[in-house]
């Protein structure tokens, strides 16, 4: 099961979990956030494919998932990923289309590639070409997630797009919309991007959801103290930004700087660079239009 972060204070490094300053780093496997935007994962599912497709695959397969696209019929093609490991542990995975029905036959198949613990999901919100998209994820390595996008025209498959973050989740936003909640780290803390369908491709509409940042700003300020990292105060800020609170946001950035200004030579240019530049922003858009936090569905640009 792929975790399912719950605070805002998720940080997740390779093979291990890193503790910034004094700022806890939480991850919750289980159960639920009671956050606007509800997430949920899927396990594996067994590799339960036809007589005939079953020759296709290796010999040894450690690990499979397979599915078809929600509302087709039987002479559709079936969608299977596979993984399997060799005796050095290195894992090998291939994401592979098959045809239903008849002789066996491989309609397209992807690279070998060092991935893992594949997972097929349905994404019936999601349409392209009037079929629901499917949701192929594999890990690679601990700490990083592979998805990847899978449409159906009615006589093809085409793989419209692939992502990577430290960890994937689907939900739906307080007004019913399907999302993809990419969880991954920023300097210090998870800043996870929201991310929709258009009907031809991905977008991202984190900035068009302050309900669903506002309790994680809200959790990450109230545990906020004056001696943690310049890194750490950078990310609440952006979190604030975030969360439709442009003006805690330019204050805790202002903070920040100082923070980082006062150690002289030892600052590092590149983040106070990158601080006065997201100042800079906020604070033009605060003169070019009334921003209030009493406005939910108000976008608020702060991050690239």
């Amino acid at each position: 099961m792929n975790p399912r972060y719950c605070g805002v204070a998720t940080a997740r490094f390779p093979g291990t979990w890193y503790r910034a300053g004094w700022f806890g780093i939480i991850l919750v496997w289980f159960g639920s956030c009671g956050l606007p935007i509800q997430g949920q994962t899927q396990e594996p599912a067994q590799c339960a494919v036809p007589e005939n497709v079953r020759s296709l695959l290796p010999k040894r397969v450690d690990e499979c998932a397979v599915a078809a696209f929600p509302g087709t019929g039987p002479k559709t093609p079936l969608v299977v990923a596979w993984s399997y490991r060799t005796e050095d542990s290195v894992p090998h995975s291939r994401l592979v289309v098959v045809a239903r029905t008849g002789l066996p036959k491989v309609l397209w198949q992807s690279r070998l590639e060092e991935l893992y613990n594949p997972v097929i999901e349905p994404l019936p919100g999601w349409q392209w070409k009037n079929h629901a998209l499917l949701l192929v994820q594999r890990q690679a390595g601990l700490a990083w997630v592979q998805a990847e996008m899978i449409g159906f025209s009615g006589k093809s498959v085409v793989r419209l797009d692939t992502h990577s973050a430290e960890a994937i989740e689907t939900g739906k936003t307080a007004n019913g919309q399907d999302v993809l909640i990419l969880h991954q780290r920023n300097q210090v803390l998870d800043l996870p991007k929201l991310l929709t369908w258009t009907g031809n491709s991905v977008a991202d509409v984190s900035k068009q959801h302050p309900e669903f940042f506002l309790p994680l700003f809200e959790r990450a300020a109230k545990e906020l103290k004056p001696d943690f990292s310049t890194y750490t105060w950078f990310d609440v800020a952006l979190l604030a930004a975030l969360a439709g609170k442009p003006a805690a946001a330019c204050e805790m950035l202002k903070q920040a700087i100082q923070m980082e200004e006062k150690k002289a030579e030892k600052a590092e240019i590149k983040l106070l660079r990158h601080m006065k530049q997201e100042l800079s922003r906020l604070q033009k858009l605060k003169k070019g239009a009334e921003i209030s936090s009493n406005r939910p569905n108000q976008a608020t640009q702060v991050h690239n």
